[in-house]
């Protein structure tokens, strides 16, 4: 009797899969198709379009494509978007990473203005020197032919200076000719300058002899 109802059985197992035609490698149990991996369907008929595909980095396939997480694009979000996170200021833009800034500004994010570092008063000296610049005022205000120009008032008690601004920290002096009215004259002008971030403080290295000014010493600027 125990054959007998088992044989009954496995015999009604049997025939629940008589109809059924499993696809693309698939295998009938209880009159159910079992699918391999990749297929899915009634009859293991639809191929998973996510099989093949690995997405990296946090992404996940949804019907074939990768659906990368901020900050990584890709077919299989392997590439890292560099300006993700990257807010340029002040009309700047990321490339690569780092903002390319528009002028007058400076700084990692394009947060500094380049030439808002210099405005201001400043006493200033040079030794040796004649007496007219070894103690004088001067002011540096912004020069409207270019947004990296500033105008310097005021050197050695009379003479004002265009400036080209490099960033916050260093400039050159636009070489330039200057009426001195003492000898009814023009006098050269031409080097560069440094500001340290510290202390305000400008030097500048005069490199065309005149009059004026020394070339073999720095004449120094400091904030009033």
């Amino acid at each position: 009797m125990f054959l007998t109802i088992a044989f009954i059985g496995i015999a009604g197992c049997s025939e629940k899969c008589d109809d059924v035609n499993c696809l693309n490698g698939g295998a009938c149990n209880d009159g159910s198709c079992v699918c391999p991996d990749g297929f899915s369907g009634e009859f293991c008929q639809t191929a998973d379009p996510c099989a093949d595909i690995t997405c990296q980095n946090g992404g996940t396939c949804l019907d074939g494509t990768c659906d990368c997480p901020d900050g990584f694009n890709g077919e299989f979000c392997e590439t890292q978007e560099l300006c993700a996170n990257v807010v340029c200021e002040n009309g700047g833009t990321c490339v690569n990473g780092d903002c390319d800034c528009t002028e007058p500004y400076t700084g990692t994010n394009c947060q500094t203005e380049v030439r808002a570092a210099y405005f201001g008063l400043y006493q200033g000296q040079q030794y040796p020197a004649p007496g007219a610049c070894q103690s004088f005022t001067a002011s540096m205000g912004e020069d409207n032919s270019s947004p990296m120009h500033l105008y310097l008032h005021g050197i050695c008690t009379a003479q004002n200076l265009t400036i080209i601004l490099s960033d916050n920290l260093n400039f050159t002096i636009v070489p330039q000719q200057v009426w001195y009215a003492p000898t009814s004259s023009y006098v050269n002008f031409s080097g560069t300058g440094q500001r340290d971030p510290s202390t305000g403080i400008i030097t500048i290295q005069f490199n065309s002899p005149n009059i004026l000014v020394s070339t073999a010493n720095p004449m120094v600027l400091t904030p009033l």
